[in-house]
């Protein structure tokens, strides 16, 4: 069986999963979401996702129609449903359903819409590398929440797509914190430096992962630090984390062309690759 869609309380086709044209999450963007990689029908990192998507909705003050275990479950119980060796879930709850005003009403419960879908391959990606573009960070302060409200993500994703890149790294008062939907690193002189934590970046679920664990174990070293868009262009190397990604190498940032050879990338994705087949089971590392 190939998508599955789960909306309030039911398993559905695609078409069937309808919502109010009055949900919030479609008059405002009133909703958060995350999204996981999945393996062999297991989901990776599934407790740290799920408590960053509870955080968020405490953040926002959205009441979730399902507790933790029972989210963990209907998860569980979709990727059951699916033949995908490599899957994506994507979730989300919105506020709720009510006529539009910007004030929200108190007691509203939210609407959980849940979908399965095949995994994207970056085995050509991590092969070759690939390019990003940098672009002025437009978002609001509150980059820690994952809000469905992405308009300036989308914008700037859509910016590197038409210069032929993979990602935009995004500057904001002179320093490059992260990408649209990713984090990044750089590297110089065998150190790895990424953005500290901060209301203006995203707490990573792989971020989270790399340096508490797979950087340690892989002898890797880190150090969390703002940079500078120039410090990204004299980098020995640069790469991107997220849950699709997990680790992928860049080779160009704007017009500058980076070395060929990304060997701590390399490194740690080949760490991360192999945790997360302790995590989920066997894992072909070139198709990722």
């Amino acid at each position: 069986m190939g998508e599955i869609v789960f909306y309030n309380g039911k398993f559905l086709d695609s078409a069937e999963a309808v919502t109010s044209v009055e949900d919030r999450g479609n008059t405002f963007g009133d909703g958060v979401y995350d999204a996981i990689s999945c393996f062999n029908g297991k989901a990776l990192n599934l407790d740290a996702h799920i408590d960053r998507f509870f955080a968020s909705m405490e953040a926002i003050d959205i009441h979730s129609p399902y507790t933790q275990e029972e989210v963990k479950g209907i998860i569980n119980e979709a990727l059951a449903k699916t033949s995908y060796k490599q899957a994506i879930i994507y979730f989300q709850t919105t506020r709720g359903a009510a006529p539009r005003a910007h004030a929200y009403a108190d007691g509203m419960t939210g609407n959980f819409y849940l979908v399965v879908r095949e995994k994207h391959s970056y085995a050509d990606e991590r092969k070759n590398g690939c390019k990003i573009i940098s672009l002025p960070d437009d978002r609001w302060r509150r980059c820690d929440i994952k809000t469905i409200n992405l308009l300036p993500n989308i914008l700037a994703a859509r910016k590197a797509q038409e210069a032929g890149c993979a990602e935009a790294l995004l500057v904001r008062d002179g320093n490059a914190a992260e990408c649209t939907a990713s984090n990044v690193w750089r590297v110089k002189d065998g150190v790895v430096y990424t953005e500290p934590l901060s209301p203006l970046i995203l707490r990573g679920i792989s971020r989270t992962r790399i340096i508490n664990e797979i950087a340690p174990k892989a002898g890797v070293k880190i150090v969390e630090q703002h940079s500078s868009l120039q410090d990204f262009y004299d980098a020995d190397e640069v790469f991107l984390t997220s849950c699709t990604k997990l680790v992928l190498p860049v080779t160009q940032v704007d017009d500058v062309v980076l070395g060929p050879n990304h060997p701590i990338a390399d490194k740690l994705f080949n760490a991360y690759a192999d945790a997360a087949e302790g995590e989920c089971g066997p894992i072909d590392h070139e198709t990722i």
